[in-house]
């Protein structure tokens, strides 16, 4: 890695005077001092200084130099003296100091255009930003803190030089400049008696004619580096999983990036629905769900999505909610219970799998379970123990001790025993002693439960248009519309050719007479091959004759009586469907 060194201020022996003139004692002058902070030093491995005089189309380049490494050492900060050509020039000087890379690239440059100040020597500091790697700016632009603001620099702002000689450029200006600061002076007069330390704050503290050299040393800011830049401690680069998220480089770092609030970057906030969260390795992960929560599609970004206390998923992701019969299931507690009972039944076991499984009718549960009758009242009607039992289809509901029909929505079969308010998808109404389902349209009561109501849409494949009647076809695709089962596209190869619809596409398109589609015709010279008709490729003495198989059609017809070499097929001698007379056709000779 490049070796870089500070010096206090080397200033390199070169007088660029822009004409003729006494280079021993000028009145007017610009002294350019070209500093870079440690990020560029880290990557520069050159600099490139050039001086344009003028402006515009008539501006002429009076300097130019380029300077490079020498035993993997390039020596910060370089100064450079410039005078005018004649006394009263006031044309524009523009400085352009670049960081380069070993290839003679720039990797950053800063700019500056001003004037010179008739009767003075003025400073102009030029500081190369690790913040400007990489930008490019305008003509008349120069980049700052990393971004292009205009290079015009007012002369009459820039700090004095008294005097400015040969020998000046080989050694630090005298001390005595910098007086007018009121923060260190060295010498004769001098308010501290000693060289002051450097300190990032935009002035020379130590007198040494360069301004906030050395002073990033004084940048101590937690978990980070940072570097002294405009009078200011800049942070260049945070420490470990720490980082600068408020923007302010006095604390340095101040944020890690394992935290719920900057996980991984700033601002970035680990928050799941319904869930806890944690932050890893610069990810905000899921933590533990929310009671009555759960991950059920694997997904961490939604963290805990679906809610534990449905009937379909009860509990956990892969636990539906069913009861027995003559019940409503109920997980509003995350648990799977019986949640009502139906047509005066009970849960008397506590048993969900097997519902209300007993009739509050019987004697031995007459009203609640385990409410035995006694035998003075022996029978059981509406959950009432009486003296008298009632014939089928009649019960003492008004406790007259007259039996009356037990047909009505709030006594059905029995006392109190009614029907279900609302099923799914239908009415429920009391029928002789009974209670009925009627279904919606298009809905059935397949499984014969009056708890689950009319279960099952009748308009699937499955069940199209009543029960267990499935909607398909013969070699073809069967949809379900209203309850309606139509016949959908054919199956490949095959037709429907009859017109009929109930036995599907009937008819395999592979056939002379059916080739490719219904009713297309292959001439007698002609077979069908994968549903298109095309001339025979059976070998020579074969046929189709007609069908899909080459047939052999060899031989002759003999004369008496026959030949010494039959042929076995005698149908086709010579020719489809040729047979000979002699015996009935019996002989075909090879």
């Amino acid at each position: 890695m490049m070796r870089w060194r500070f010096c206090v201020a080397l200033v390199f022996a070169i007088i660029v005077a822009l004409g003729c003139g006494d280079h021993h004692a000028r009145a007017t002058g610009l002294m350019v001092v070209v500093e870079a902070d440690p990020a560029v030093m880290a990557v520069a491995v050159g600099m490139r200084l050039v001086v344009h005089k003028g402006e515009g189309a008539a501006a002429t380049t009076a300097f130019e130099q380029t300077y490079t490494a020498i035993d993997g050492d390039l020596t910060w900060p370089r100064t450079l003296s410039l005078s005018p050509r004649r006394p009263g020039d006031d044309a524009a000087l523009e400085i352009v100091a670049s960081a380069l890379n070993g290839t003679g690239e720039t990797l950053a440059s800063v700019r500056a255009i001003t004037h010179y100040v008739p009767g003075q020597v003025k400073r102009l500091r030029l500081l190369i930003e690790g913040r400007c790697l990489g930008i490019t700016c305008g003509r008349t632009e120069t980049c700052r803190t990393g971004g292009c603001v205009r290079a015009t620099i007012d002369p009459n702002r820039l700090p004095n030089i008294e005097e400015v000689s040969d020998a000046a450029v080989d050694a630090p200006p005298d001390a005595s400049w910098d007086a007018g600061t009121g923060e260190c002076r060295v010498g004769p007069g001098s308010s501290c008696g000693q060289t002051c330390i450097e300190r990032c704050n935009g002035r020379d503290d130590d007198c040494d004619g360069v301004v906030d050299n050395g002073a990033s040393g004084m940048c101590n800011v937690p978990n980070a580096e940072a570097v002294c830049a405009n009078g200011e401690c800049i942070v260049v680069a945070c420490q470990g999983d720490y980082a600068d998220c408020n923007g302010q480089p006095q604390d340095g770092c101040e944020a890690t990036l394992a935290t719920l609030d900057n996980c991984g970057v700033c601002g970035a906030t680990c928050l799941f629905p319904h869930a806890g969260a944690m932050c890893r390795q610069g990810f905000c992960l899921p933590d533990d769900c929310d009671d009555g929560f759960g991950d059920c599609d694997g997904q961490p970004n939604n963290g805990c999505e679906s809610s534990l206390t449905t009937l379909e998923q009860c509990g956990d992701c892969a636990t539906a909610c069913e009861v027995g019969d003559n019940a409503l299931p109920d997980c509003t507690t995350g648990v799977c219970r019986v949640g009502e009972c139906l047509g005066n039944h009970a849960d008397c076991d506590a048993d969900p799998n097997n519902g209300c499984e007993q009739s509050l009718n019987d004697p031995a549960h007459c009203g609640s379970c385990g409410n035995a009758c006694d035998t003075g009242t022996p029978h059981c009607s509406g959950g009432v123990c009486r003296a008298t039992s009632c014939p089928a289809g009649e019960a003492d509901c008004d406790g007259d001790e007259m039996c009356e029909q037990v047909n009505s929505a709030t006594d059905c079969s029995g006392c109190g025993v009614a029907c279900p308010a609302t099923v799914e998808h239908g009415t429920a109404t009391c029928s002789t002693g009974t209670c009925v389902v009627t279904c919606d349209d298009h809905y059935a009561n397949c499984d014969g439960s009056l708890g689950n109501g009319c279960e099952r849409a009748l308009n699937t494949e499955s069940d199209c248009g009543a029960c267990n009647v499935a909607c398909a076809f013969p070699n073809a695709a069967g949809a379900c519309s209203d309850g309606a089962c139509n016949m959908g596209a054919c199956n490949p190869g095959f037709g429907n050719c009859d017109g009929t619809t109930s036995n599907g596409c009937e008819t395999q398109l592979s056939s002379t007479a059916n080739c490719g589609a219904c009713d297309s015709f292959c001439t007698n010279d002609q077979v069908c091959n994968n549903g298109a008709c095309g001339p025979p490729n059976c070998p020579s003495g074969f046929s189709y004759c007609g069908g899909d198989t080459c047939i052999d059609i060899r031989g002759s017809c003999p004369p008496w009586p026959g030949c010494a070499n039959p042929k076995l097929n005698t149908d086709h001698c010579g020719a489809c469907n040729n047979r000979c007379p002699l015996n009935d056709g019996q002989y075909c000779c090879l």
